[in-house]
């Protein structure tokens, strides 16, 4: 079994609704909403541990390249540089 997903290495979660806009229209309709949530590590493998699923592993994903910001101004994905180098 294989899950995806932001997580957080701690008792913390976060529930992130994005709303976009439409472009052509300056009334506040929304276009589209996106949900980016960051779930608790800790909170996930005991929910799995739980449930029978005894052996729990994680691999933190390193961002193995480098993306641009979106020209256009809207949403996408796009890699910035921390200050030791890594990517996010």
């Amino acid at each position: 079994m294989a899950f995806t997903s932001l997580f957080y290495n701690g008792l913390i979660e976060a529930k992130t609704v994005i709303s976009e806009f439409n472009l052509n229209n300056y009334e506040g309709d929304i276009k589209n909403s996106l949900y980016y949530n960051t779930y608790s590590l800790p909170l996930i493998q005991k929910y799995l541990f739980d449930r029978g699923y005894k052996n729990f592993l994680h691999t933190p994903f390193e961002m193995p390249i480098d993306l641009p910001r979106n020209a256009n101004g809207r949403m996408g994905t796009y890699t910035e540089r921390t200050t030791d180098g890594r990517r996010l």
